[in-house]
């Protein structure tokens, strides 16, 4: 069975979607997150596909905002944005990132749907 970023991946690439962005925790789950990204990438069927992640951007469970962080990963100008998490601050990230004017593909993490306590 393939890992969750080896079918996000293999999506993104079926779409034309080059350009990455993550939204993570800053705790260890974020950071398992982060790992198996790169990991990912650096398997052979991505290795030379040209798939880059141009923004990681990290917040604090506890934050109430991932404003500023949204702005960072604006800036990069992605084709799709992942997000990790699941307490207030990204509660709500598919409103907040239509609110920071972004039209990007928006998916949640594997990590989401079975969320640590």
């Amino acid at each position: 069975m393939a890992s969750y970023f080896t079918t996000c991946y293999r999506y993104a690439l079926s779409r034309g979607w080059k350009r990455l962005a993550f939204l993570v925790t800053t705790d260890a789950g974020g950071q398992l997150d982060e790992d198996l990204a790169q990991k990912e990438l650096l398997k052979p069927e991505f290795s030379s596909s040209g798939l880059t992640i141009v923004a990681n951007e990290r917040y604090n469970i506890a934050d109430i905002s991932v404003a500023a962080q949204l702005s960072r990963i604006k800036a990069a100008n992605p084709q799709t944005l992942a997000r990790a998490g699941c307490r207030r601050a990204v509660r709500y990230a598919p409103a907040r990132v239509h609110d920071a004017g972004m039209d990007v593909p928006f998916r949640n993490t594997e990590r989401d749907a079975h969320p640590v306590p």
